[in-house]
């Protein structure tokens, strides 16, 4: 609460505040209410949700159910704050997954209701959570911006969901 604190007290109004606890499914929904700070100090509330391959869709689709509901009971944001494979992108061996997993659970239930999903950096070409050209992967991203329901923040889509929404003249 400092930094928010240090903030307010500089004049900045236009900060949104996030708690996103890693994998909330993992701790159950009383920890994770437990530790969620007032609603006055904050706006959004997310999740950190990193997994083996085969558990990914599973995972995510509970962790959204919880983090909706949340968001929904106390008047927040849902976000995914920062997902991916646990050991990144690297460790597996499929050029789809980001279109046939990612996708897959991004698109479907509850995780629909989230305002965004932020994978983690990519700190090197042998270690990384988003294929960039040339790496195992790309084709799965490539299909997923083109899908029709999901917006990466420099498209065209993106653009008008934002209008429509208000936030462009």
């Amino acid at each position: 609460l400092n930094t928010q604190n240090y903030f307010t007290e500089k004049g900045f109004d236009n900060i949104l505040w996030l708690y996103a606890p890693a994998s909330p499914i993992s701790y159950g929904r009383e920890k994770v209410l437990e530790r969620l700070p007032t609603e006055a100090t904050v706006d959004l509330i997310g999740m950190d949700q990193y997994t083996k391959q085969g558990q990914y869709v599973q995972w995510m689709k509970a962790n959204c159910d919880m983090i909706a509901s949340i968001a929904e009971e106390y008047d927040l944001i849902p976000t995914i704050a920062e997902t991916g494979l646990d050991d990144g992108y690297q460790t597996i061996n499929s050029s789809m997954w980001y279109y046939s997993e990612f996708t897959k659970a991004i698109t479907h239930g509850n995780c629909t209701k989230m305002a965004y999903a932020l994978t983690w950096i990519n700190s090197n070409p042998s270690s990384y959570w988003l294929p960039i050209q040339g790496q195992v992967g790309i084709a799965g991203v490539d299909r997923m911006h083109a899908n029709p329901s999901v917006a990466f923040v420099d498209a065209e889509k993106w653009v008008d969901i934002s209008r429509d929404a208000g936030y462009h003249a």
